[in-house]
């Protein structure tokens, strides 16, 4: 997950971070697999991305949707 900063503005950041907390831990490692990180260069405030080349951009958190492609 990237946020551009100056487009994601604090609250934007807690709302990530509250979809951190609410992403399901893996049943191997038990840990949450995802990680969140500011990213400078790109168009829009958010980016999910996936080892398998897909994407889903936004302009404000949907924490249902990000939650549906972390699953």
């Amino acid at each position: 997950m990237y946020y551009r900063p100056g487009l994601c503005e604090q609250a934007c950041v807690a709302q990530l971070q509250q979809v951190y907390v609410s992403a399901p831990t893996s049943q191997r490692y038990g840990v949450v697999k995802m990680v969140v990180t500011p990213w400078e260069d790109m168009d829009d405030a958010i980016t999910s991305s996936a080892a398998w080349g897909w994407t889903d951009t936004m302009d404000q958190p949907d924490i249902q949707r990000i939650l549906a492609f972390y699953r």
